[in-house]
């Protein structure tokens, strides 16, 4: 059993603008993506693409934790869950490249959605998502990912996507001393 970290979770939310607004202002988070009035994608750490993400769609009857996200070290990895969803009866699967992460989400028993990913060595605009086949050889999902990633217009390596948020970061933390 390899090892897990939790990564990052998605809340939806009543009002996103007031929730941005606090997330950035009270918190300090940085907005790394977004879709105005849709969703944004949220860190303070220049490891993680995103710690929170907010959703609009809270109603009186949706749960406020729209995922709990896990971390896994390699591809292998992620593939190896996947393998152990299918013999073990999970539906609802969906297999994604984010073009920054490889992911799978399924709902536990319960229903609560779960998302377990390792990252990439792209990064690419958010939101986006891939279908990806888990069955196939790990180099060769690799691969498919790589080219349809430099399809993206904002394509570029993880570390220079990581340098620039960093200015903000530091930028950021300067200005709340």
């Amino acid at each position: 059993m390899q090892q897990v970290s939790i990564s990052h979770v998605g809340l939806f939310v009543h009002d996103l603008a007031l929730m941005l607004d606090y997330y950035t202002k009270v918190l300090g988070f940085i907005v790394t993506d977004e879709v105005p009035g849709r969703m944004c994608f949220l860190s303070r750490n220049l490891e993680e693409h995103h710690q929170v993400a907010l959703f609009t769609g809270r109603t009186a009857d949706t749960p406020q934790v729209q995922q709990l996200s896990f971390r896994l070290d390699t591809l292998e990895e992620v593939r190896e869950v996947h393998r152990r969803l299918v013999e073990g009866g999970t539906k609802d699967m969906k297999c994604v490249s984010h073009g920054i992460a490889w992911s799978i989400y399924f709902p536990d028993p319960e229903g609560n959605r779960l998302e377990y990913f390792t990252d990439t060595e792209w990064y690419v605009k958010q939101p986006c998502a891939d279908p990806v086949d888990f069955t196939l050889p790990a180099d060769e999902i690799y691969r498919l990912s790589e080219a349809r990633n430099r399809e993206h217009d904002d394509f570029q390596p993880l570390q220079q996507w990581r340098d620039r948020f960093n200015e903000k970061l530091k930028k950021k933390m300067a200005e709340s001393l």
